[in-house]
């Protein structure tokens, strides 16, 4: 790579013949040795950065994870529901929207929390059920509906882990089949 002098070793990079030429034009006192060293650190450390921001990805899936399976299996029960729903009663453009719309939460910064919240109005089932209807068509009455189709009891449906394995089943059928159609 280069050789060693004291702390520090020779290295030589190649520059475009442009900026070789911008950098020649200033103070001939600029120590670029320094200047190439500072921006080698900062990429070091937006690596650095980048490499945990990933690690704390992977470790909150696999909390979220062992956190579902945990919830006395209505996380599978919810699966099972959303699996059924999807390849028995669902329409095409409700699997789209409710794919779309839980990949957004997924993305936003609130997450599902942000969905399972209560202070949002309305049950979390409510919520969800309002993901797979086109606007203008939600209403309480229409949620309530909608579990009614899914052959599932709203209130034993309204908690996050039956709702995220019924979203995740259906959204995975989902994944399967769009490009088939």
């Amino acid at each position: 790579m280069g050789r060693k002098r004291g702390r520090a070793v020779n290295m030589t990079i190649t520059v475009p013949t442009s900026l070789r030429r911008r950098m020649s034009a200033l103070d001939e006192t600029e120590n670029w040795s320094k200047v190439a060293g500072a921006a080698f650190e900062a990429r070091l450390a937006a690596v650095a950065r980048g490499a945990r921001e990933e690690d704390m990805k992977r470790v909150i899936e696999r909390l979220r994870a062992t956190k579902q399976k945990g919830d006395d299996g209505r996380y599978e029960e919810g699966r099972a529901a959303g699996g059924k729903w999807a390849a028995m009663t669902a329409s095409a453009a409700e699997l789209e929207r409710l794919a779309a719309a839980w990949e957004k939460i997924d993305a936003g910064p609130g997450g599902r929390d942000e969905l399972f919240d209560s202070s949002g109005g309305g049950s979390a089932a409510e919520r969800v059920a309002y993901l797979t209807m086109a606007e203008g068509e939600q209403s309480r009455k229409a949620a309530a509906d909608f579990w009614a189709d899914a052959g599932v009891d709203v209130r034993a449906a309204n908690e996050a882990s039956f709702l995220t394995g019924f979203v995740q089943a259906a959204s995975e059928l989902w994944a399967e089949v769009k490009d088939l159609l």
